[in-house]
C-alpha cells in the first residue's frame, strides 16, 4: 500500500520511546466512537482500522493506520472520538495524553512540523478516498484505487489487509469488489493471485 511521507526527524518515535506499550488482539477494539477522547496513539506494529458508524447503521472505514504512524490525531481538538479503532491483526500501540502532546508541540517546533507532515499526508489520502467513493462504476473505482496504491514505478501490489477490508475502504461490498476485480481481469487490465494484483499492459 501507500507509504507515509518521509519525516524530517525522529522526534515523533522518540516521544513515545519510554512509554508502556499496549498489545491488542486481532479484532480487539481500542476505543469506541463517541467515547471521551483523552489520548493520541502511535502504532508500533500491526494495523489499526478506524471505522465510523453512520446514522443508517453502516460502518465506513475512514483510515487504516500503518506501522510507524500516528492515529486519532483529531482527538487533539475534540472531546469525543469520531470513530471506532479496531485492530485488524495483532497490534502494539503506545498512547500519550493529548494534553501532554499539545504542550510538547507548543514547545518543540520540529516535532510540530513532523506531526503536521504526517497528518497532511493522511488527509490527502482521505480526500483521495472520498473522490474514489464518488466514482459510480465499481470497476473504475477499483482500478483508480489500484493506481493510487501502487508504489512509485511499480506495476503490482500485494495488499497486507484482506480484500474484504479493501472493499470496505472503498465503500463497496466485498461481493461487488470481487466482481469488479474479475471484470478487470477478464478485460486483460489486471492479473490477480490472491492479494497480489498486477497491472497489465
Amino acid at each position: 500500500m501507500r507509504t507515509r511521507a518521509a519525516s524530517r526527524s525522529d522526534d515523533l518515535p522518540s516521544l513515545f520511546k519510554d512509554r508502556l506499550p499496549h498489545t491488542l488482539k486481532a479484532h480487539e477494539t481500542l476505543f469506541r466512537q463517541d467515547a471521551e477522547a483523552t489520548e493520541i496513539y502511535f502504532l508500533v506494529s500491526g494495523r489499526i482500522r478506524l471505522i465510523r458508524h453512520t446514522a443508517s447503521g453502516r460502518a465506513v472505514t475512514l483510515h487504516v493506520a500503518q506501522e510507524g504512524g500516528l492515529f486519532a490525531e483529531g482527538a487533539l481538538f475534540a472531546d469525543q472520538y469520531k470513530c471506532d479503532a479496531v485492530a485488524d491483526i495483532k497490534s502494539v500501540v503506545i498512547a500519550i495524553k493529548k494534553s501532554e502532546l499539545t504542550q510538547r508541540l507548543k514547545a518543540d517546533p520540529s516535532l510540530a512540523i513532523e506531526v503536521l507532515e504526517r497528518v497532511t499526508h493522511d488527509l490527502h489520502w482521505a480526500r483521495a478516498l472520498v473522490e474514489l467513493r464518488a466514482i459510480r462504476s465499481a470497476e473504475e473505482r477499483v482500478l483508480h484505487h489500484l493506481l493510487l496504491s501502487l508504489p512509485p514505478g511499480a506495476r503490482e501490489i500485494e495488499f497486507q489487509q484482506s480484500l474484504m477490508q479493501v472493499a470496505s475502504e472503498l465503500g463497496l461490498t466485498h461481493e461487488v469488489y470481487y466482481r469488479a476485480l474479475a471484470k478487470l481481469a477478464r478485460d486483460g487490465i489486471i492479473k490477480r493471485e490472491s492479494r497480489l494484483i498486477r497491472l497489465l499492459g
